[in-house]
């Protein structure tokens, strides 16, 4: 794990002095993190996995994400203080979705029933997850993967276990490759073309990647703007994207249909949740193997609410954040500050937000907005 946290380091690093080096290279040694034998539950809220871990005695909530290569917070005071008092130690940047953002690298002390350790390296990332969404980062499976050991997602019981021989009885194999950054890849095909996808439990889409297949687009669910959520207090539009639904997709000789995220600027091809948590899934990490089988779920992917526009809870506020390209009622970056005469509070704003993203049209609704 030391050293492919070290390389991924370098990777995202612009490095222009030797202290610097020597920064990553001491944050990585003093890691005395590892894999064990165990189980441990999670729950699917709003298609992200949630685990329960305990970093510097505190319990938090993460995000279990196979897309990260290494843990990421957003909460610098779980991170373990050096001889020199300092909790983050090496300033760097990390690629997102939503662009570049800065990072630093520093160490937290993690206990799961699948992974603890002393000194673990982690990212700290200014994400802001919303008040509705009080999750503190990011869990990384990395140190499993260098374990050589074999991870179960279990999507029928909610829970991920670490072992080292699973029964493969009623599983099919499917072909999985693990990159240098970490990251894993499996082969399907999309629209009976072949491609790697980054398997990323991370991203609450089914698919998202360069596609563009009139055949299967919908006009009505095409092209949302939205925001990003790293450079607080700032309208950032966000990349369009088009949906395209009922694509077929086959792992092995399965065919399943599945809605497809076209994003023209999105440079990997990627399998999120929404498909990933139809399965259940043995990784085999010391023989490059992966495993699937399909759970008895009627519809492969339900497809999401048609919506005008979309809301969310951005530091303590309720934002636009999504739109269609033909509504211009509101505009990305819009508080909304009032509905049905009721003003949006702490106590209220995750109702709102709910309610808010099942109405197709907002037109004929009481809101009052903050340009």
């Amino acid at each position: 794990m030391k050293k492919r946290i070290f390389m991924f380091s370098i990777l995202l690093t612009f490095i222009n002095s030797c202290e610097k080096i020597r920064n990553i290279v001491s944050a990585a040694t003093k890691d005395e993190t590892t894999a064990k034998n165990g189980k441990m539950s999670f729950s699917v809220v709003n298609d992200k996995m949630i685990i329960t871990s305990l970093i510097s005695s505190q319990k938090v909530d993460l995000i279990f994400d196979t897309g990260a290569s290494n843990h990421s917070l957003n909460d610098s005071s779980l991170f373990v203080k050096d001889e020199n008092n300092q909790r983050l130690k090496m300033k760097t940047s990390a690629k997102t979705a939503d662009g570049e953002v800065k990072t630093y690298i520093g160490n937290i002390n993690i206990e799961t029933n699948i992974v603890s350790g002393k000194n673990s390296v982690a990212s700290y990332l200014p994400f802001d997850f919303g008040f509705c969404r009080n999750y503190k980062g990011l869990f990384s499976p990395g140190y499993i993967m260098d374990s050589e050991k074999q991870m179960f997602l279990n999507f029928a019981e909610n829970y991920v276990e670490v072992g080292d021989n699973f029964d493969l009885k009623s599983f099919e194999e499917i072909p999985m490759r693990k990159k240098f950054s970490g990251l894993i890849e499996i082969k399907m095909k999309v629209d009976n073309k072949e491609n790697w996808y980054a398997f990323d439990t991370g991203a609450d889409t089914p698919f998202i990647q360069k596609f563009e297949n009139k055949k299967y687009k919908n006009d009505n669910y095409i092209a949302l703007g939205g925001l990003s959520t790293i450079k607080l207090g700032k309208k950032i539009p966000n990349r369009n994207i088009s949906f395209y639904r009922d694509v077929p997709v086959m792992l092995n000789n399965n065919v399943y249909y599945s809605d497809i995220s076209n994003e023209n600027e999105f440079i990997s091809a990627n399998l999120g949740l929404r498909f990933i948590k139809n399965f259940n899934w043995i990784f085999d990490f010391k023989n490059n193997k992966l495993y699937f089988k399909k759970l008895n779920t009627s519809k492969i992917i339900e497809p999401r609410a048609d919506i005008n526009y979309g809301a969310k809870d951005i530091d303590n506020k309720l934002v636009v954040f999504l739109k269609k390209p033909n509504q211009n009622l509101f505009n990305l970056g819009d508080v909304i500050t009032s509905y049905n005469n009721k003003p949006i509070t702490i106590d209220n704003i995750c109702e709102v937000k709910n309610e808010l993203n099942t109405i197709y049209n907002w037109e004929n609704l009481n809101l009052k907005i903050l340009k």
